[in-house]
């Protein structure tokens, strides 16, 4: 019967339901099983074992003739107070081992020991254990090859792990970085292989100035992105670029560039743009050969701001120092201060104003009781230079003692300065003549007569001249005391 329990008798296989051929009378043994006599228990296939005293089988073991395999349905356990949980179960220190592949030794598969660290691997001259698994491999503490930097994991081709989940860091070489996810020691290299697969290239890694290599051609240090060698390698390509670039110090362009400054370019750097087209390159700041900072060139003769009439071109307290120009400037009306603020350079103009005032006649003995119709007068001011326009009217003239004067203007005359008199209307004496004459730092000056016969000079005008609807319209130009 198929699945039968064989045993060795003599040298010789028997089926535990066979009589085998006749021995000699032997010792009488113990008792044997009840209850099944010859016949196996359980069902086809099963090994046969005793329970309490009877032949009996159970599904969770058998044994399929066909394939030699002994199949174990619940677990195995080996040695003395082996594992509780797990398919095979083994006693603290127990190893799992195999035979080498020229059968001629075994080898150590897993160990483990009572530091309760499970080895991976041999001494036994093997050149790596070779784990194979279609899923990952983890263990509840840490895995150890047996011999220090003597074992694989995997192998180069054939026999790879697919991937690596790991929660903390990866440590290569002796005495490797303390920190970081990839943890290399000094003088280790990140390489790849090249396009045609013919040789390796490093990518990064650390030369013995302690220098971090990009790709064999940049250096980063603790400060600076070096190029190895000076000027022959890119930062980025034409369709390979970076996004942005975010820099807490400067950005230094050429050979022997500027000390200062966030942008800082060798004396004839230029800064330039694509114009609208994308056809030429328009050349935007250029510092010439005569330390010149120059601001466009020929393909580009405006130079705007980017909002009208919202930009300052300098302010008050930090100023262009000379403008030259070979057209015109056109520019808005410019506004003088409300309060002139002269300047110490007689060639500088300092003050503009255009106004009114309100000219009086006067006495230089006193006056009073005077009513007008008229009291106009207008001024212009550029500079010190002052041109003024006035017109007085009475409609009673009142007192007057002394000799008859006009006041009002706007500005004191500086040096003494002379008045044209226009119309004149309602004077009680004929003369030839009349002038006004302004003294030094007055703004009132004296009327002058010339009589009417003729005479060899002016003199002064008093009260009499006057009717009480006297008009007199007048007009000059004068240098202010400021």
């Amino acid at each position: 019967m198929a699945g039968v329990l064989k045993v060795k008798v003599g040298g010789v296989w028997v089926d535990v339901n066979t009589a085998g051929p006749q021995g000699p009378q032997g010792p009488t043994g113990p008792a044997g099983p009840s209850g099944g006599g010859s016949t196996p228990g359980g069902a086809d296939t099963q090994v046969q074992f005793n329970d309490a005293g009877v032949l009996a089988g159970d599904a969770g073991l058998f044994y399929n003739k066909a394939t030699d395999v002994l199949m174990v349905v619940g677990a195995v356990g080996i040695g003395t107070n082996p594992a509780t949980t797990g398919a095979i179960r083994l006693a603290n220190a127990a190893p799992i081992y195999a035979r080498n592949a020229a059968n001629t030794a075994d080898l150590a598969l897993i160990q483990p020991f009572s530091d309760n660290v499970i080895y991976v691997g041999s001494n036994a001259g093997d050149a790596g254990l070779i784990l194979r698994s279609a899923v990952a491999i983890g263990v509840q503490g840490t895995v150890y090859p047996t011999t220090d930097g003597n074992r694989d994991l995997g192998q180069p081709a054939g026999t790879r792990f697919r991937d690596a989940y790991l929660s903390s860091s990866v440590r290569i070489g002796t005495n490797p970085a303390q920190s970081g996810a990839i943890r290399l020691a000094n003088g280790s290299g990140i390489y790849f292989r090249n396009a045609a697969n013919a040789a390796d290239v490093a990518a990064i890694y650390f030369d013995g100035n302690n220098a971090l290599l990009l790709s064999g051609a940049y250096v980063l240090t603790q400060a600076r992105i070096l190029s190895s060698p000076d000027a022959t390698n890119d930062l980025g390509s034409t369709g390979l670029r970076f996004r942005d670039a975010f820099l807490s110090g400067a950005v230094s362009i050429g050979t022997n560039p500027a000390s200062a400054g966030a942008i800082r370019l060798a004396n004839y750097g230029q800064i330039a743009w694509r114009n609208a087209a994308n056809t030429a390159d328009v050349v935007a700041i250029l510092v010439d050969t005569g330390n010149n900072l120059r601001l466009g060139n020929a393909t580009m003769p405006t130079v705007a701001p980017s909002n009208d009439a919202v930009i300052n071109l300098g302010a008050s307290n930090v100023r262009w120092k000379d403008g030259h120009f070979s057209g015109a400037v056109n520019a808005p009306a410019h506004t003088f201060p409300s309060t002139a603020v002269p300047s110490a350079d007689p060639n500088t103009l300092d003050d503009y104003r255009e106004g009114t005032f309100t000219p009086f006649i006067a006495s230089d003995g006193g006056y009073s009781g005077q009513t007008y119709s008229t009291q106009s007068g207008h001024y212009v001011k550029t500079g010190r230079q002052v041109v003024v326009n006035g017109s007085v009217a009475l409609t009673w003239r009142g007192t007057f003692t002394g000799f008859l004067q006009i006041g009002g203007l706007p500005f004191p005359c500086s040096y003494g300065c002379d008045a044209v008199i226009g119309l004149v209307t309602g004077l009680n004496t004929a003369v030839s003549g009349l002038h006004l004459q302004f003294p030094a730092g007055s703004t009132v000056g004296y009327l002058r007569a010339f009589p009417a016969g003729g005479g060899t000079g002016m003199t002064g005008v008093t009260t009499s001249l006057l009717s009480d609807t006297v008009t007199i319209t007048f007009s000059a130009a004068y240098v202010a005391t400021n």
